[in-house]
This record gives C-alpha cells, sequence and structure tokens, in this order.
C-alpha cells in the first residue's frame, strides 16, 4: 500500500445565526457515465449469469439421463439442483462480505476457478452424493461468489438508464436457456454425461475472465458541512491514495476516502436496518416464493415434454429463452418511458407466469406448450430483471448489495425446496399437470405480494409509490 498523503484542513465558513463553525469535509462517491465502460460490465455480467446461474436453470437434459443412470426417483435427482442453487443463493450475503475485504474482481475471478473445478469433478461422479458435494456444494459456492458483484456492479456505473443496462445483464440467463439445453442434450447424446460435465467446467472458466473487467467506476468528490462548536477541533479530510483495503479506510475516522475496490464500504452480511423494514420483508418472501415457483418450472420442462414422447424437448426451453430475452431487452423502454413502473412490472410478469403454468394442463403436444411457454418466457422475461430495481426503489443503492444478497438467499431456500417438491409430487402422482399447478400457484401469490401488499404497507407507512429510494 502506497503511503497516505499529509493531511489537509477543509475551508471554515462561520454560521452568522448559530455561531457554530462549519467545517467542509470531503468523501467520495461513485460517478456513474451511464455508458462508457459501463456497456463492458454490464456485457460483462451477462456472461457470468450465462455461466453460473443460466448453466444452473439449464440443468433439464441433465435430470433425464442421471433418472436413468443411477435408476433414483425424481426427487433425489431434483435435489441436485435444488442443493446447488440454495449454496449459489445463499453464498451472497458471504460473498458481500467477501467483496469488501477482498474487491468484487478478486472474488469473481476465484469463484469462476472454483465453479469450473466442481463441474470437473462431477464427471467422476458414481453415485448421486457424489454429485452433491461436487456439482451441488463447490459448484454451488464457486457460483455464489459470482452472483452477487454480477446482479449489483452494473448499478455503479448507470443511473438514467440503469433498467436498460440491467435488461443486458440479466439477459444472460435467457440466452443460457436458448444455447445451453441444446448444447448439453447433443453432448450427452454423441458423448455422455460425464465429458459434458468437463465441457461445462471448461466453459465456466470465462467467468474468471469476465469477472478481471469489473474495474471501479469514476469517482467525484462531495463535500459534507459539518456543523460543530466554535473552538473545538476540526476533523481533517484526508485523500486516500494507493491500493488502500475497504477495512484499513473504515478505520479513518472522519475522513473523505477513496478506496481503489471495486466494491462499496457498506456490504454486510446482514443489515439490521433492512431486517427492520417491512416492504424489503415483504420483498424477500416473494423471492422464496418465486424460488417455489420459477426453478421447477425450467428444470421440470424437458422432463414434461420427454414424458409427451416429444422429438427433441430441449427445444421447448430454447423457445422459453428467446422469448425471455425479447422480454429482457424490451422491458426497460417501458420502464424508462414510465409506461408501467418497476413494480407493476415485477408483480404483473410473475402471476402471468403463473397463470400460464396452472392453465398449462391441456397442453400435450409441441406446438401448444411452445405457445404457451413463449408466453412464460416474455413474463419472465420482464419480470426476472426488475427484482433488483425493484429492490434499489424499496431500499436505495447503498442497500442494494447486501439487500440482493439476503433476497437471493430466500430465493435459494425456495429453489432448495422447489424442485424437491415439484419431484415429490410427480413420484406421489406421476403427473406433470400437478407439478406446473403448484408452480403456478406460487408464482401467482408472489405476484399478488408485490401487487397488492407491498402498496397497502407503503401507503399505511406515508410513503409514495411514485418516488423511487435514492
Amino acid at each position: 500500500m502506497s503511503s497516505l498523503p499529509k493531511p489537509t484542513n477543509g475551508p471554515d465558513k462561520k454560521d452568522e445565526e448559530s455561531g457554530y463553525t462549519i467545517t467542509e469535509q470531503f468523501r467520495y462517491e461513485d460517478d456513474p457515465p451511464d455508458g462508457g465502460w459501463g456497456w463492458v460490465v454490464a456485457i460483462s455480467a451477462h456472461v457470468i449469469l450465462l455461466l453460473s446461474l443460466g448453466s444452473l436453470t439449464s440443468f433439464g437434459p441433465f435430470i433425464v439421463e442421471l433418472n436413468s443412470y443411477f435408476n433414483h426417483g425424481t426427487k433425489e435427482i431434483g435435489l441436485i439442483s435444488g442443493i446447488a442453487l440454495l449454496v449459489t443463493l445463499s453464498t451472497g450475503p458471504i460473498a458481500s462480505a467477501l467483496n469488501t475485504r477482498y474487491c468484487c474482481r478478486s472474488v469473481t475471478v476465484v469463484g469462476g476457478i472454483i465453479a469450473s473445478t466442481g463441474l470437473m469433478l462431477s464427471s467422476l461422479a458414481t453415485e448421486v452424493y457424489h454429485l452433491y458435494l461436487s456439482y451441488s456444494i463447490l459448484g454451488g459456492i464457486g457460483y455464489g461468489l459470482v452472483l452477487t458483484p454480477s446482479m449489483t456492479f452494473t448499478a455503479r456505473y448507470f443511473k438514467k438508464r440503469y433498467a436498460l443496462a440491467n435488461g443486458i445483464a440479466f439477459t444472460g440467463v435467457a440466452v443460457a436457456w436458448i444455447a445451453l439445453p441444446p448444447i448439453f442434450q447433443t453432448l450427452i447424446k454423441t458423448l455422455n454425461w460425464k465429458h459434458a460435465f468437463q465441457v461445462a467446467g471448461g466453459m465456466t472458466l470465462l467467468i474468471s475472465v469476465c469477472g478481471a473487467l469489473f474495474k471501479p467506476p469514476p469517482q467525484k468528490k462531495v463535500a459534507i458541512e459539518t456543523p460543530t462548536p466554535s473552538k473545538t477541533t476540526i476533523v481533517q479530510p484526508m485523500d486516500l491514495e494507493g491500493d488502500v483495503t475497504p477495512n484499513e479506510a473504515s478505520n479513518l475516522k472522519g475522513s473523505g476516502n477513496k478506496s481503489t475496490c471495486c466494491c462499496p464500504m457498506f456490504f454486510k452480511v446482514f443489515d439490521p436496518e433492512l431486517m427492520r423494514n417491512p416492504v424489503f420483508l415483504i420483498l424477500a418472501f416473494n423471492f422464496f416464493n418465486v424460488g417455489l415457483g420459477l426453478f421447477p418450472t425450467i428444470l421440470y420442462l424437458v422432463a414434461r415434454a420427454d414424458s409427451y414422447n416429444l422429438s427433441q424437448p430441449a427445444t421447448l426451453l430454447t423457445v422459453l429463452g428467446v422469448c425471455s430475452v425479447i422480454g429482457r431487452a424490451t422491458h426497460g423502454f417501458a420502464i424508462d418511458r414510465k409506461i408501467i413502473t418497476p413494480a407493476q412490472g415485477l408483480g404483473g410478469g410473475q402471476i402471468i407466469a403463473g397463470l400460464v403454468n396452472v392453465f398449462s394442463f391441456p397442453a400435450s403436444t409441441f406446438i401448444s406448450m411452445a405457445a404457451l411457454y413463449a408466453v412464460w418466457g416474455l413474463a419472465n422475461g420482464v419480470f426476472h430483471p426488475l427484482t433488483t430495481v425493484v429492490a434499489r426503489q424499496y431500499v436505495g443503492v447503498e442497500k442494494l448489495p447486501p439487500a440482493i444478497g439476503f433476497c437471493n438467499l430466500c430465493l435459494g431456500l425456495g429453489g432448495l425446496l422447489g424442485p424437491f417438491i415439484g419431484g415429490w409430487i410427480f413420484d406421489s402422482t406421476d403427473s406433470y399437470n400437478n407439478v406446473y399447478f403448484y408452480c403456478g400457484a406460487m408464482l401467482i401469490f408472489a405476484g399478488l405480494l408485490i401487487i397488492v401488499v407491498v402498496p397497502c404497507i407503503r401507503k399505511f407507512r406515508g410513503e409514495d409509490d411514485s418516488k423511487d429510494s435514492k
């Protein structure tokens, strides 16, 4: 670490009425360029989400093959994805704390290497529990380390165009649904599932390459006027130059800190202020219910199509993914032009996706299922990216990383229980229609929490829905 410069006093001003001396202090804030390198960051986040959360939710082709290979029930095989989702999303708060200490660029690079290692080791599995250890736990830890930075770092580069940039980043998950299931299915058929895991592990190393592009945005110096009684000691502002860690910076009380670490210093594992915010708690409960309904819908879609003896069942995920990309790429224009609010897009999209699941039971042909899940993909493309946008509105940008970390923990709990409950329903009833009715009910309930419950709470607390948190 380079040496600190000599402290300098800020200019003092005398308040004539109060008799207080106004001491000017300085702190450094992000100065979002709304473009420039921010587009590189958004595209990098796109690739990271494609190869992490997108890869996890494209696990469907493996479920059919592993079910046959290990001769286990659907719920045991579905638990591979469930545990992986739980570990990935519950690692979010821990990843936030590590980002504070070591900087998100380094954590993302290491996370990509860990995830790749987990996938490589999965190719050596001879029992289902081996996959629980390698893919679900080790791979999930790696994915979890990269997920929170990729979901929140774009917010530091964009303000006016944030919804559009965030949509570009989150489109990575939908692109994964287009590209990865056919690739995985082709690899499994032409080689085998073990070699498919090896190829996936090699692809996952690209996460580390993209993480290396997460450099801090430009910063601006902001003056803070602090009234102190006359003749008291004036706290002096200091500029921190060089490679200063967040912990070192936080020990310099009353100073304007400029750290080269690419993640803010307000990361916490659990933020007490957030835990006292009822709107945030409802949002976290929304994430939990989305996990219960979203992940089984995607994970069991290939198996459901296979049960109808449809040719190329993975193509349904491609159709869903294409429509999800359209929704993700276009919803930002509607939000930026205030045609709908982010909360309306979030809750409404979840309700529409839930209704598609509930009323999908007559569909048993490729055309009918493709039409239904094209609508589901559009709805998902709208609501999925808006989770971060709505969280930012409700808690503010400074609370966004810990808020997303905790919400991802709730999403992970839903992701663990959802595939297991869905598998248990299928094993008990031998019908995927019942599984998808359950998934739809969870998504509808999640949407109603945002559309109905949150506005009532905000109205009761005297908050203005028309204004975003700053």
